[in-house]
C-alpha cells in the first residue's frame, strides 16, 4: 500500500480508497484472518488517468473458471491485488497477484522468504498451481493411482501409520455380536502389496509403525483407502515411485501426523493425502505436484468435485 499511488479495499458492496492497513482493521475486523471471506486489498503503482470501477468477481473457491475469471479482472484494473479463498480445513492460504515483479522480489520474498510460492504464468493461472484440494468421498486414494497409470509411472507407493500403543484402534466393530472383532481388518489387504519400507517413529509421546507399500494389487490399494472416513483408518498418504523413501523417513520424525507441504517437492514428485475437519467423516483430499501439469491432469480427473488450487 505505502508503495502504490493509489490502494483500495474491495467488497461486494462496494470499493473504498486506503491509505494504511489500519484502515482495513477499522471496516473488517478479522483481517488479516480472513479465511474465504470476499475481500480484496489492490492497488495500483502509478496514477490512474480515470476513475477505477470494481465490481467482481469475488470468489469463494477456484473450481470452474471463478480463480481465472478474478485474477483476469483484477490484473485489468490493478498492479496488484491480495486475496484467500477455501483451501484446508487447517489453514489459510493467502494468494498474491501482480502484474510487477519487483513486487514480488523486494516484498514478498524478502518478508516470507520459503515460505511464499511464485508461480508465473502468461495464460491459464490455474493451470500453473501446484496444489489442489477436491473431494473424493468414497473415491479415496482413486485420482492419485489412476494419475500414476496416466503418466505411465510405476505403481506409486502407499503411506500407512498404525499407533503401536493403541492396537484395538484398529479392530472393527461387529454389529452382529455386539464386540470388537478379533482380527486386525487391514491384514489381509496388506498381504496382497509389497512391503518396501518398514520403520518406526516416535513423536511426543506416540509412538507408531510406518509401513510403505508399492501398489502391486490396486483392489487392495483402494479397499485400504476406503476407511478414510473411519477412526480405524490406516492409510496417510500416497506418493510417486520415485520418492526418496530415505528423505520420507527423515521428514516423518519430524512430526505426530503427515501433512503435504512445499516441503515434500525435496523428497517427492508427487503426493495426495487427507484433510480432517471435524473427524475422520469429514475431510476432503490434497494433491501436489513439482510438475503443474501433472496437478492439472488430476484437476481434469477429478471434474465438478474440484474444490481449489493453489
Amino acid at each position: 500500500i505505502e508503495q502504490s499511488e493509489r490502494a483500495y479495499l474491495l467488497k461486494p458492496n462496494g470499493m473504498k480508497p486506503i491509505e494504511s492497513v489500519r484502515q482495513i482493521k477499522s471496516d473488517l475486523l478479522y483481517w488479516p484472518d480472513w479465511r474465504s471471506r470476499p475481500w480484496i486489498v489492490a492497488g495500483t503503482s502509478k496514477e490512474s488517468p480515470s476513475e477505477i470501477v470494481f465490481s467482481g468477481l469475488f470468489i469463494k473457491d477456484c473450481t470452474g473458471d471463478g480463480f481465472n475469471n478474478q485474477v483476469a479482472s483484477l490484473l485489468k484494473h490493478f498492479d496488484w491485488a491480495i486475496f484467500s479463498y477455501f483451501t484446508t480445513y487447517q489453514s489459510d492460504i493467502c494468494c498474491l497477484v501482480t502484474s510487477c515483479t519487483g513486487l514480488i522480489k523486494n516484498n514478498v520474498v524478502n518478508t516470507y522468504g520459503a515460505e511464499a510460492e511464485i508461480s508465473i504464468f502468461e495464460g491459464d493461472p490455474i493451470s500453473s498451481l501446484r496444489t489442489a484440494t477436491f473431494y473424493d468421498y468414497e473415491l479415496e486414494g482413486y485420482f492419485a493411482y489412476e494419475v500414476a497409470k496416466a503418466n505411465g509411472e510405476k505403481p506409486p507407493l502407499l503411506f500407512c501409520r498404525i499407533d503401536i500403543e493403541n492396537p484395538d484402534l484398529y479392530r472393527k466393530w461387529n454389529n452382529e455380536t455386539d464386540e470388537h472383532d478379533p482380527d486386525l481388518w487391514y491384514e489381509n489387504h496388506l498381504d496382497k502389496l509389497n512391503l518396501v519400507e518398514e520403520f518406526t517413529t516416535e513423536y511426543q509421546g506416540y509412538k507408531f509403525k510406518n509401513l510403505i507399500y508399492q501398489v502391486s494389487n490396486e483392489r487392495a490399494y483402494i479397499d485400504i483407502w476406503s476407511e478414510a472416513s473411519e477412526d480405524h483408518s490406516i492409510a496417510e498418504a500416497t506418493f510417486s515411485a520415485n520418492t526418496n523413501l530415505k528423505k520420507l523417513k527423515s521428514a516423518l520424525t519430524k512430526s505426530y501426523s503427515f501433512e503435504i507441504t512445499k516441503d515434500l517437492d525435496d523428497y517427492s514428485e508427487w503426493a495426495y493425502s487427507q484433510i480432517y475437519g471435524g473427524g475422520a467423516d469429514e475431510h476432503h483430499a490434497i494433491f501436489r505436484s513439482k510438475d503443474p501439469k501433472i496437478t492439472q491432469k488430476l484437476w481434469e480427473l477429478v471434474g465438478k468435485n474440484q474444490i481449489s488450487r493453489f
